[in-house]
């Protein structure tokens, strides 16, 4: 018998061209626009996101602490984890395509394979939705940093996001 496991996918519409956004998706500049993230790095030549960086967070409390390892890493286009937690596994991987000059899609894949019983209560309740409903508010902060250069309070987000 194999453990739980569930893929589910998340797209989002960002107004910059990929080359501004990627460099974002990077544990230490999470910090400039993601409220209360934490990270701990453990392993990266450049001190930012490359392939073969290793962080820990312990941001989701549902989570708890994970360690992270970048296992594919191409600018602009592509970039991907392998994310190992007390519960569950998870790779996850982000696309990104230029839609126009100006604008690009960021496409996410979150396959979570669950470890013991906790892990399995997660994956039960993972779904689209429900990772919309968790990823959403952060790239409604990313974009907002983008537009301002400024840190959007998550309750902003969220307020956002509802409505």
């Amino acid at each position: 018998m194999t453990a739980e496991q569930t893929t589910v996918y998340y797209h989002h519409d960002f107004d910059c061209p990929a080359e501004v956004l990627f460099p974002n998706f990077c544990p230490i500049k999470e910090r400039d626009w993601i409220e209360n993230w934490r990270c701990r790095l453990l392993a990266s030549r450049s001190g930012l996101i490359e392939k073969g960086c290793i962080f820990v967070t312990d941001f989701f409390p549902e989570i708890g602490e994970e360690t992270w390892v970048c296992v594919d890493y191409v600018p602009s286009e592509k970039l991907a984890f392998v994310r190992v937690g007390e519960a569950t596994v998870a790779e996850m991987g982000f696309s990104f395509t230029a839609t126009s000059a100006k604008t690009t899609t960021m496409a996410l894949r979150l396959r979570v394979t669950a470890k013991n019983n906790k892990g399995e209560a997660l994956v039960a309740h993972l779904d689209g939705a429900a990772l919309s409903a968790r990823f959403r508010p952060f790239f409604v902060a990313l974009e907002h940093f983008l537009r301002t250069g400024e840190l959007l309070p998550a309750a902003a987000a969220e307020a956002q996001c509802a409505s």
